[in-house]
């Protein structure tokens, strides 16, 4: 039997320049997520924030492994409500970028990197399947 799809937010919507980090998740035996970064405002063109995935190197509290990272989302563009999405699942076909081959492992986190000065207003979250 397989396990309901779940939903997390991992960093809540907030105006920053900073970068940023989840605390470390633990996954429950699911093989794959969907990782949604949700901007809500932006005011630059400037390069904006980068999202990255990234597992726990097993035996370790604080030493991370990069499984996949976006290029900077929004960058040319002052749209509001930009939405960039990641997948990190053994059964999607790799894209740079975009998607990762991979199992989601046991413990990880998201980041994002950011390198404007500009506020941009945006969340993560994550639906676990």
């Amino acid at each position: 039997m397989s396990k309901p799809v779940t939903e997390t937010v991992l960093l809540a919507s907030l105006n920053s320049t900073a970068d940023r980090a989840s605390a470390i998740q633990v996954n429950d035996g699911y093989r794959g997520g969907q990782f949604v970064l949700n901007m809500t405002t932006r005011a630059s063109t400037d390069a904006g924030p980068v999202l990255t995935v990234q597992g726990v190197v097993p035996g370790t509290t604080g030493t991370f492994y990069t499984l996949l990272a976006s290029t900077a989302i929004g960058t040319g563009s002052t749209a509001d409500a930009q939405v960039a999405v990641l997948h990190v699942a053994p059964w999607v076909s790799t894209a740079a970028n975009a998607r990762a081959a991979f199992a989601l492992p046991h413990r990880y986190r998201v980041i994002t990197t950011y390198s404007s000065t500009t506020d941009t207003t945006y969340s993560v979250g994550v639906t676990l399947s």
